[in-house]
């Protein structure tokens, strides 16, 4: 769904917890924010900017990785902007990420077979600014939900788009390059900005109390995690523990998953990670 949350700045949430993108437009042109997983829906977006605006898109960002925030990149023609992190990590995949994607669910093969992944070729280590007019978009990397997640911040509508770093109703996915630490530095970064609206990586576009909720959600696993002395105690646990204090919850089957991602990471921190 389409919607304009300040003068000139859209966000697109997806369907069903899908990842969300946006793009804001500026007197020199417009700056797409994530391009989803499909060149097909990317180019849905594509279409709707050039309804509502003649302005030429002049740079994609992307907030991390993952390849639902990056697979539409090739739509749009323009530059790509992410953090220094993200520009590694695509190094190091970049060559099989598709065919991971495509060998989860062969229901993608036909709507993901032709994606070329475009790289960043404009990239930053902690902040980078750009100023068009009246509008300032400022992208700073922090890491968290990811190594390279990053966030954008619009002003002067003081609006964030927060990539995967907030996810509003639903369960986060914590993934096994996570850094738990981080992320909820990165939430407090964005909580101090006390932004109008916020534009998650999936979910409904919220405010600044859903920082509180996903600081609380961190809280409730780490408390469970005291719990847990062995993986087989995870099932036996979560089921005491999760399901009545996050019933409300979309991505239920997260849940057990974040725990068993939190258990590998207690215990296997000095080995290497694998993005994909």
């Amino acid at each position: 769904m389409l919607r304009e949350l300040g003068r000139n700045v859209y966000a697109i949430t997806g369907n069903k917890g899908g990842a969300n993108c946006g793009f804001v437009i500026t007197n020199e042109g417009v700056i797409v924010i994530d391009t989803t997983l499909f060149p097909s829906k990317a180019k849905e977006i594509l279409d709707n900017i050039h309804i509502i605006t003649s302005e030429p898109i002049i740079y994609v960002f992307n907030t991390h990785y993952h390849g639902e925030h990056i697979f539409g990149n090739e739509i749009f023609n323009a530059p790509v902007i992410a953090s220094a992190k993200t520009l590694e990590i695509l190094h190091s995949i970049s060559d099989s990420y598709v065919n991971e994607y495509m060998g989860k669910d062969e229901d993608l093969i036909p709507l993901l077979k032709d994606v070329h992944v475009v790289l960043p070729s404009i990239t930053f280590n902690r902040k980078k600014t750009f100023t068009f007019g009246d509008k300032r978009l400022i992208f700073v990397h922090t890491g968290g939900h990811t190594p390279d997640s990053s966030y954008a911040f619009i002003e002067p509508d003081n609006i964030v788009f927060s990539g995967d770093l907030i996810f509003a109703g639903l369960h986060p996915q914590i993934c096994k390059d996570s850094n738990i630490e981080n992320w909820k530095r990165a939430i407090l970064n964005i909580r101090k900005l006390y932004p109008e609206y916020i534009v998650p990586g999936h979910g409904n576009i919220c405010d600044v109390e859903e920082t509180d909720a996903m600081l609380n959600y961190f809280l409730t696993l780490e408390k469970i995690m005291k719990e847990i002395e062995q993986e087989s105690d995870i099932d036996k646990i979560s089921k005491l523990k999760g399901i009545s204090e996050m019933s409300n919850l979309g991505f239920p089957e997260l849940f057990v998953s974040n725990l068993k991602v939190l258990f590998y990471l207690k215990y296997n921190k000095k080995k290497a990670v694998k993005y994909t």
